[in-house]
């Protein structure tokens, strides 16, 4: 049965994409050509000769991988892969909580999950008590409580712990990490891909709160995608100085939710996280 030994598990908009790129680049490491093939959530009831159709163009390598970061967010999983997979291996980009939520509602906001009048604020705050609020934009953060879920199935030495940062300041040396973590050639390295990550933010945004008022706005904003553009900003059109911010009182905000769970999530990985903060 051709299956994965290695799942790139999480966090989601922690660079997954462009570490993606590098590691299928390796020549003993075969990736799903789909990022994000969702088994063992969202397609679970596809079956398993659905999940291994996804690697038919598998040609020997030593490691066979997925990455789908969302897998870190669902209380199914863990216990799912383990009914299928028991001797995976898996890898944790782990982004400050506080920054992930707020480039995960941006994704959304653009994505036409949220209207205008849904602020960052807003949903932050009423993540439990808002229906129309997608439900991961805060509790996608509680890294500590997802790890010990893994950890209920999986020895810890079977998981790959980097943060953020690190693979900001030196990606070569995450790549490496990564490598010698999965046993093979950690000289190797791949070919700088294009960057993935993506950041926007809005324009004309003076223009966009006046229509924001009209009839039937919102309806808009949520169902065409191309009239969304107009009032965006992506990677290199950016002007820096227009980038979105979140404000002091949302920052605040976020750093009491997220204190107990950072201070767990320090101690169980032994690294100091006070930089959150």
């Amino acid at each position: 049965m051709l299956l994965p030994n290695f799942i790139f598990a999480g966090a989601p908009k922690s660079a997954s994409s462009t570490l993606f790129e590098y590691i299928k680049q390796h020549p003993d490491i075969y990736m799903c050509p789909i990022k994000e093939p969702f088994f063992f959530d969202f397609n679970y009831e596809k079956g398993i000769d659905w999940y291994q159709s996804l690697f038919s163009n598998y040609q020997g390598e030593k490691i066979i991988g997925e990455a789908t970061v969302w897998y870190m967010r669902w209380k199914s999983v863990p216990q799912r892969i383990y009914q299928t997979i028991p001797n995976s291996k898996f890898l944790f980009v782990l982004r400050n909580p506080i920054e992930r939520a707020f480039s995960n509602y941006q994704m959304d906001l653009f994505g036409g999950k949220y209207t205008l009048d849904q602020t960052f604020g807003y949903v932050i705050r009423n993540e439990f008590k808002d229906s129309s609020i997608d439900r991961t934009i805060v509790s996608s953060g509680f890294y500590y409580e997802q790890l010990k879920r893994f950890e209920e199935y999986f020895d810890p030495s079977n998981f790959l712990i980097i943060l953020y940062e690190d693979l900001k300041n030196d990606l070569r040396a995450v790549e490496k990490k990564i490598y010698e973590f999965l046993d093979v050639d950690s000289n190797f390295q791949a070919i700088n891909p294009d960057n993935r990550m993506i950041g926007r933010c809005l324009k004309n945004e003076k223009l966009l709160i006046k229509l924001s008022q009209l009839p039937g706005f919102n309806k808009i904003w949520q169902k065409h995608r191309q009239f969304r553009k107009l009032f965006i900003y992506e990677n290199s059109t950016i002007n820096k100085q227009k980038i979105a911010t979140m404000s002091k009182e949302d920052r605040e905000y976020l750093n009491f939710v997220y204190a107990k769970h950072n201070d767990l999530l320090s101690k169980y990985i032994n690294q100091d996280l006070s930089h959150w903060q």
